[in-house]
């Protein structure tokens, strides 16, 4: 493994200073999204689902809820200290969105140095669409730390069947808590499962790399299924496959490059660039789009007309599967 890059903050010897500079910014930012964004009818659903779980009913038995059950348990926790408000909704969003920009930051400082880490922080931070759902009272926040944190497994962890079985058992609390969130988590645990293959010694680390998963979906998923089948498949697949067919699809390729960015600085990679990017992303043939785009992968949200509170080409926008595949 290589080293890790020495390069601190130009002009500076104190970069403490700067990085406090960011985190008050960012914390301005954050406030301006939970206080000023605009309202989505989501989130009052959402609030309603937490105080429900927190007080001891069930989804899909109790009350239907289209998304996957885990989320309305951490953020009904999370809001027992308040009225389960809006407001307090997001704040609570917002700390999920706090803790991965701050561990995107401290593993790029470790992996790449301070300046990459502080470009990554400013990049998502000045990001409008990222903030502004991020900070909503919905799945976004916490899916997206769920794939941060997988997406920093795989890069981090040597190749066997732990690695697949945790990275497995994490993406299973991130479609826990978002669906669509799926396809990377399983693409993710396929790309480990590919490095252990050849170097399993026999059936056991194989097998192990998929149980390991499939217990924990048990343990999270198994009861909601045993309580109310028919009930929860109707709100996590029927429902939303009913309603497919009246969303719009047409986005254009401006927007699928801004919800990934990780698909553009590949494309530059690829086309021939210096062996090391001004992203700070390693040598030629080490670097991964996957860290840089799984914060935002949360945010596709498959073409759903949502009004967002500014102008310009974001406005009532979505994005399609195509904005998945330059994600992955």
């Amino acid at each position: 493994m290589e080293s890790p890059p020495t390069s601190s903050l130009p002009g500076t010897t104190r970069p403490g200073i700067i990085w406090l500079a960011v985190a008050v910014v960012y914390l301005a930012l954050a406030i301006g999204s939970v206080w000023f964004g605009g309202m989505n009818p989501d989130e009052g659903f959402y609030a309603a689902a937490a105080r429900a779980a927190w007080h001891g009913d069930m989804p899909y038995r109790d009350f239907g809820y289209t998304q996957m059950p885990l989320l309305p348990y951490l953020n009904g926790a999370a809001l027992a200290w308040s009225d389960f408000g809006l407001f307090a909704q997001r704040t609570v969003n917002g700390v999920w969105c706090a803790l991965t920009v701050a561990l995107l930051g401290l593993w790029l400082v470790r992996r790449h140095g301070q300046r990459t880490a502080l470009v990554a922080v400013l990049l998502l931070a000045a990001n409008p669409a990222w903030m502004y759902f991020n900070h909503l009272g919905k799945t976004y926040a916490f899916t997206g730390l769920a794939a941060l944190t997988v997406a920093i497994a795989h890069l981090e962890l040597k190749p066997g069947w732990r690695k697949c079985a945790l990275l497995g058992s994490l993406g299973i609390v991130g479609l826990g808590c978002r669906l669509p969130a799926a396809p990377f988590f399983a693409l993710v645990w396929l790309a480990a499962f590919v490095e252990l293959w050849p170097r399993a010694r026999g059936a056991w680390p194989l097998t192990a790399a998929v149980v390991g998963p499939l217990l924990t979906a048990a343990v999270l998923l198994g009861p909601f299924c045993l309580a109310a089948a028919t009930e929860f498949r109707f709100w996590t697949l029927d429902f939303h496959r009913a309603s497919l067919p009246s969303k719009d699809w047409q986005v254009g390729w401006v927007d699928h490059l801004a919800l990934a960015p990780g698909a553009w600085i590949a494309a530059r990679r690829r086309a021939g660039s210096s062996p090391r990017s001004p992203f700070g992303l390693g040598r030629r043939g080490r670097a991964s789009p996957i860290h840089c785009s799984a914060p935002c992968s949360s945010t596709w949200r498959r073409g759903r007309k949502e009004a967002l509170p500014w102008p310009g080409p974001w406005r009532s926008r979505g994005a399609s599967p195509r904005s998945c595949g330059a994600i992955c």
